[in-house]
């Protein structure tokens, strides 16, 4: 074993033993659906911890998962009664809607450290219609009860820098994203681009101005465009499905529309793969998972530039100057032609993105590399930095600790 991986375990090892007074992890969300960003974050974060020798059972109020370690509770006065939550060494609450539970993040049980993890809450005037199915939940810009926590974490700069306007102190510890294999491209003698849009179907992904944007695209460029929309069904917006399923008819020989709806996992990474640009006019988002999977894939994204979508791509990305379907159709143009006039040496310096002009080799080793912030094994290792850091001021300090 080199030495570098033996420091590696070493430090894994002792953070590991500066742990060994938590025993008991609770994790509370609201609900716990597939494919949804709140749900694959209390996943990962339960998997991460497991990884590291702590189980974590998860608190909520709606589940789609079948699970021993997940328990359903009806108010916040069973979540308080509960002896597991009781017990708890740590509690992480998962903070993405404003709801009436997280009054519980004021309580605690008494003993426990409380983590806020903040995904950020989408602004009430571009906020989609509340699901019935969750009662009790409300959108407000920002959450008062952020204060009541011992900690915060953010999944990204610009939802920390929310927390910070609120006057609360924050850190941010990335969600991890899967890694999607890519496959050799090979740009089509027939010049088709294929565009891919991977997200839920309501308001505030304004999927009105990313289809109106590449319908730009098709009428003005000189190739052929490809959008598929790829999405769950579970809680889609009926006037927006409907609005797509009524333009999937009006297909043309530049441009054709797809809606594809609950894909399986692999079905859902061969069309990344197969995807030349990953497009959204998302007009919130606190983090953006697709735009990382796009990345991993070898698709390039093309973004407005509001919220989080600035950050998220690593500079990586081709965003819109402003926020309108024009601008976001003369981004997609751009990034188009850059893709479709590929110079037949990939180092030369070619591809204009928001962090500079990059060969394609230059490109995906930047890709490659800023995608390393995204693993199980980032997440597991900055959780248990945080809660050790937490944790010990609250008990005499350990002479072993870690170097950084």
């Amino acid at each position: 074993m080199s030495v570098f991986a033996t420091g590696i375990n070493t430090c894994r090892l002792d953070l590991m033993n500066s742990l060994a007074n938590i025993t008991n992890v609770s994790l509370v969300a609201p609900s716990l659906f597939h494919r949804d960003g709140i749900g694959h974050a209390v996943l990962s974060t339960r998997l991460a911890l497991k990884q590291i020798g702590l189980d974590a059972a998860i608190f909520c109020r709606r589940s789609d998962f079948d699970d021993s370690d997940i328990v359903i509770f009806d108010d916040t006065l069973s979540l308080l009664t509960n002896e597991r939550y009781l017990n708890s060494d740590v509690i992480i609450f998962f903070v993405g809607i404003s709801h009436k539970i997280f009054d519980a993040i004021w309580i605690g049980n008494g003993n426990a450290l409380k983590i806020v993890r903040f995904h950020n809450i989408t602004p009430s005037n571009i906020a989609c219609e509340v699901p019935a199915t969750l009662p009790g939940t409300t959108h407000l810009d920002y959450p008062h009860f952020i204060h009541g926590a011992d900690v915060i974490w953010c999944d990204s700069e610009f939802n920390r820098r929310a927390v910070i306007d609120q006057g609360a102190s924050a850190q941010v510890i990335p969600l991890p994203v899967r890694s999607i294999r890519r496959s050799p491209k090979r740009w089509s003698a027939e010049r088709l681009i294929k565009i891919v849009y991977v997200g839920r179907l309501v308001k505030s992904k304004n999927l009105k101005d990313l289809l109106l944007a590449v319908e730009i695209l098709a009428t003005t460029g000189t190739f052929s465009v490809q959008l598929t929309i790829a999405s769950s069904s579970r809680h889609a917006d009926a006037s927006i499905l409907r609005m797509i399923k009524e333009q999937t008819h009006n297909a043309t020989r530049a441009y054709r529309l797809r809606l594809k709806l609950d894909l399986s996992q692999s079905a859902l990474d061969r069309l990344y793969r197969n995807s030349d640009i990953f497009a959204t006019a998302s007009l919130h988002e606190g983090f953006c998972i697709p735009v990382l999977e796009a990345l991993s894939a070898g698709a390039l994204p093309v973004t407005y530039s509001n919220s989080n979508l600035q950050y998220i791509g690593g500079g990586l990305s081709v965003l819109s100057h402003n926020d309108t379907p024009s601008a976001l159709a003369a981004a997609l143009q751009k990034a188009s032609h850059m893709l479709l006039n590929r110079p037949a040496d990939d180092h030369e310096p070619y591809l204009e993105v928001a962090a500079g002009t990059f060969s394609f080799v230059e490109f995906d080793a930047a890709a490659g590399a800023y995608l390393q912030n995204f693993t199980l094994n980032a997440l597991g290792s900055q959780m248990i930095r945080s809660i050790d850091l937490n944790t010990s001021r609250r008990r005499p300090r350990h002479a072993n600790s870690c170097s950084s």
